[in-house]
């Protein structure tokens, strides 16, 4: 009875001895097993940053965007890519018209494009484009291959401390894919669409200016598709060497068209705010805007043309010019790309890699017709294109301690603000071509200590031509106006014989 008693309080402390001992003894494995994958953990270090463990360690966390994203948003610019990130404020791209640069530029925090540093795997991209100007200066997204983007690291505070000063407001990297294996073939194809039904009733307010002025304010209609992007991409690599090495190549055609801000209601015309908004314009109108009688002590006469007769009357609100429909919305380009990668492990502790790229794009920028912008000139009153009501109307305005505007030889200032319509917009055309070329090699000297050394060249060529500007002194040649045997012709184009100067043969009146 003694052992059947003793039994069972036997029996059950040994299961808890056992069981204790397990604990213990499975406690013990599993120390020692993370002590051993601490022990296999590789260093791990955000490439282009030099710190380790920055995204977890530092004050400003690394957002990273990856492939997969990149994918998912769907977009063919690597422009279009970035500016859909919070952090980022609109720069120089294909959306501004009116003092482009021609090139696609990272502004992060808006505190200016120059302020932050892009790099490509790491490494400093060159100048976008030598075009003068600080703008010009920041690296030109349109370098970078969207398709091969593997993903991309962007550091917006205490970048300076690392990179210096000029990556104040922060550090966006792209990491190529370098491990790239396969033939990939991309097609891109998008568009705009849009209804005329802009919900502040600014179409209203651009129909009753049309009123007023129907050949320069004109309400668009229902737009199916305009602004097409196009653009086709080959992507291919291949490793090599017992997987020790890869080669990746990449080529790129893409054409953007125009969007005009005549294609939509809310921009149809150039909108004033206030209690409400207002179609408002530029004083270089149409039919021009002439202003006499300067430094007379009232406004003197303000006057514009009436008809095709040549007859004056005075210049009100309704002749203001609609400058805001030629300009673009988004300009027209047209991209070549091409680059390669390629890198080799020679051995355990040595990597050779190499780096090439090469673009070519061309983009026009446009804005509203050029002209005369309130230029001061003096106008002969024997001018042959000069009709009695214009001169009436300069000397009208004139102070009467003016010398008079009534006989030959005798000459009056007026103010002249008028249009180009008929040689159309001011059209920037610009073209960027750069070449980029790199070589290094990189490796593990011994336990916690690498290198990384390389040599980089790139050069970027720049081509410019700006139509359809006016030149001042020309304008005044232009003006100033003689009779020569019934022709009227310009004075500086007549010889000294005819009454003129002869300096300039090639001025048309």
């Amino acid at each position: 009875m003694r052992k059947n008693k003793q039994s069972p309080v036997a029996f059950a402390k040994k299961p808890a001895v056992v069981a204790t001992q397990v604990a213990l003894a499975v406690m013990a494995q599993f120390a020692y097993a993370q002590q051993q994958v601490a022990e296999r953990v590789e260093r791990v270090e955000i490439t282009g940053t030099r710190l380790p463990q920055l995204s977890t360690e530092g004050a400003s966390p690394v957002t990273v965007m990856d492939a997969q994203e990149i994918r998912m948003d769907g977009q063919a610019k690597t422009e279009d890519l970035l500016n859909s990130l919070p952090q980022v404020y609109a720069a120089q791209g294909s959306y501004a018209s009116n003092g482009s640069t021609g090139t696609a530029t990272v502004n992060l925090r808006n505190l200016g494009e120059t302020r932050n540093l892009v790099l490509l795997n790491g490494r400093r991209m060159p100048a976008g484009s030598p075009r003068k100007g600080n703008a010009s200066v920041a690296a030109d997204l349109n370098q970078i291959p969207a398709p091969l983007i593997q993903r991309v690291e962007l550091l917006t505070g205490g970048a300076s401390a690392v990179y210096g000063s000029d990556a104040i407001t922060g550090v966006v990297n792209f990491i190529m894919n370098d491990r790239f294996e396969g033939l990939q073939l991309d097609v891109y194809h998008s568009f705009f669409n849009h209804s005329q039904q802009n919900p502040n009733g600014i179409a209203d307010i651009v129909a009753a200016r049309a009123r007023t002025n129907p050949s320069n304010f004109a309400v668009p209609g229902d737009v199916g598709s305009d602004g097409a992007v196009n653009s086709f991409s080959m992507l291919m690599g291949k490793n090599f060497a017992d997987n020790k090495g890869n080669a990746t190549a990449y080529l790129q055609y893409r054409k953007e068209d125009a969007v005009l801000q005549a294609s939509r209601d809310f921009s149809a015309c150039s909108l004033r705010p206030g209690a409400t908004f207002t179609c408002g314009g530029s004083g270089t109108s149409a039919t021009g805007q002439f202003i006499s009688g300067l430094g007379a002590a009232d406004p003197g006469n303000v006057f514009t043309i009436a008809d095709a007769a040549g007859n004056v009357r005075p210049f009100v609100t309704a002749d203001q010019f609609n400058f805001g429909p030629a300009n673009y919305y988004r300009r027209p380009s047209e991209q070549y790309a091409a680059a390669a990668f390629a890198h080799l492990d020679l051995t355990p502790r040595v990597r050779a890699y190499t780096e090439i790229g090469f673009h070519d794009n061309r983009s026009l920028a446009q804005i509203a017709p050029s002209g005369s912008f309130f230029t001061q000139q003096s106008i002969a009153f024997e001018n042959p294109l000069l009709t009695a009501s214009s001169r009436a109307a300069i000397a009208a305005g004139l102070d009467p301690s003016s010398p008079p505007f009534a006989a030959a030889g005798d000459r009056a200032d007026v103010l002249i603000a008028r249009r180009n319509i008929e040689g159309g917009g001011r059209v920037d055309d610009i073209r960027h071509t750069s070449y980029r070329g790199l070589a290094g090699a990189k490796g593990e000297i011994a336990p916690g200590f690498t290198y990384d050394a390389f040599a980089q060249t790139s050069r970027v060529l720049y081509q410019n031509v700006y139509r359809n500007d006016f030149s001042i002194t020309r304008i005044g040649r232009a003006l100033d106006v003689i009779s020569v045997g019934g022709v009227p012709t310009c004075r500086s184009a007549a010889t000294v014989a005819q009454g003129g100067t002869g300096t300039d043969p090639n001025c048309v009146p």
